[in-house]
């Protein structure tokens, strides 16, 4: 059941995490955010099962059912324990400030073109 929950719990805060980094960025950059968002979420796996992985070898293992249940535990508490870590952290980041409005570029396609793209959303 608890890893149910934990299954549920990531699968509702991966989207609204991906959707509020591409829209920290200007258009310009989304493509960028994007594959520094993933890159760092592949890295807090790795790190996650680098923390964790030790933890479980040093308190138990696989030799019995006991064994594993030691060693489980504390890998699993430390599990919850990094990533509340990191919410607590989270209130801590000073508040974005307003940005200014970017700037208009010239359309290369002249004038009109601009209007045309509006109205049908593609070229």
């Amino acid at each position: 059941m608890l890893m149910f929950v934990a299954g549920v719990g990531v699968s509702m805060v991966m989207p609204a995490a991906q959707t509020s980094v591409i829209n920290a960025v200007p258009p310009q950059q989304i493509g960028r955010a994007s594959g520094v968002f993933s890159t760092l979420r592949q890295f807090g796996g790795v790190l996650g099962i680098a923390a964790l992985a030790p933890l479980f070898t040093a308190l138990g293992g696989y030799g019995s059912p006991q064994t594993f249940v030691d060693g489980f535990g504390p890998a699993l508490g430390l599990g919850a324990g990094l990533p509340a870590a990191g919410a607590l952290a989270a209130l801590f980041i000073p508040a974005r400030r307003g940005t200014d409005p970017p700037t208009p570029v010239a359309d290369p396609d002249g004038p009109g073109e601009r209007e045309r793209l509006s109205t049908t959303g593609y070229r």
